[in-house]
């Protein structure tokens, strides 16, 4: 039973990573979108639909690392039931939201070249196939069957698949924390920049620094075992590498929700509701990333 709940839970963290590599291309672009010549900021329909596609890649991000986060953090990097099947249903519901993202992203792209006939006609179309090879798809392939009932929700595992798993998990939440790195970079360098308030060009800086602690701090696992332990399974290397993983998700939520703010700002320039949307992107990060980890560890505790 062990070795299969570690291959399901291995395998599990591996379809996460998939799922990032394609969410950290249309997050990136999300960003980057709002700030280019041709984004009409005066058209209320490319308006309304970049600041959805920017919220549903903040969900999906936050859907994506929470798995992670919980296995880090409420089960202290064991194999379990619980994480594994929570796993699966957070990748469930954020490939909705990913495919929800992209249809946005394909929408304001489209609009731009064709109008928006063209653009509401490509956008249904993505949100179609999206959603039925995703989720429909695999459904109307899927079988009744009897799934293995384990004894215990938890087994005792080794220190190789727990250092296996911190690092797995780093280079889950790696990729999203690059692609906004990357935008955080290359918005500066463009025209629309100048437009934005003094405020929003501090924050961006500030965002900026967030996101590059975060980056610093999910590569410092590799490099460090590598260089201090050679590579050796070493249980202080797995309490060091734990602490570097779970504090990354602090500076990246921050950074995340701040540059949420500074999108706000040229989509909705004036408007109070962009403190608000940027303050609840933290708050829903925060809560997936900690408090859902901390409310389970809890939980387990007291049975």
């Amino acid at each position: 039973m062990q070795g299969d709940l570690h291959s399901l839970l291995k395998i599990s963290l591996d379809e996460l990573r998939m799922q990032m590599l394609g969410t950290q291309v249309a997050f990136g672009f999300q960003f980057q979108s709002i700030f280019q010549d041709r984004f009409d900021v005066s058209d209320p329909a490319r308006r309304a639909v970049g600041l959805a596609g920017l919220i549903f890649m903040v969900l999906t991000l936050g859907l994506l690392i929470a798995a992670p986060a919980v296995h880090r953090i409420a089960d202290v990097g064991e194999a379990t039931v619980r994480t594994q099947r929570l796993t699966a249903s957070l990748a469930h519901v954020a490939l909705i939201t990913l495919a929800l993202g992209i249809t946005a992203a394909v929408f304001v792209t489209v609009v731009t070249v064709f109008g928006l006939h063209a653009g509401t006609m490509a956008a249904g179309v993505t949100a179609c196939v999206t959603l039925f090879v995703w989720h429909a798809w695999g459904r109307l392939l899927r079988r009744d069957r009897r799934h293995s009932t384990m004894s215990k929700a938890t087994h005792s595992t080794s220190v190789h698949d727990k250092i296996d798993y911190a690092l797995t998990e780093s280079r889950v939440m790696l990729p999203g924390a690059q692609a906004l790195f990357g935008f955080q970079l290359l918005v500066p360098l463009m025209k629309s920049f100048e437009t934005l308030p003094a405020t929003a060009q501090t924050v961006h800086f500030v965002a900026l620094a967030l996101v590059a602690v975060t980056v610093v701090l999910l590569i410092a696992p590799a490099a460090i075992h590598r260089i201090a332990f050679e590579g050796a399974d070493d249980p202080r290397f797995l309490r060091l590498a734990s602490r570097l993983v779970t504090a990354a998700l602090i500076p990246l939520a921050l950074g995340i929700a701040s540059e949420l703010y500074v999108a706000g700002i040229r989509l909705l320039p004036g408007s109070p509701a962009v403190v608000w949307i940027a303050a609840g992107a933290a708050c829903v990060l925060l809560g997936f990333w900690y408090g859902l980890p901390l409310g389970l560890r809890a939980t387990g505790s007291r049975r």
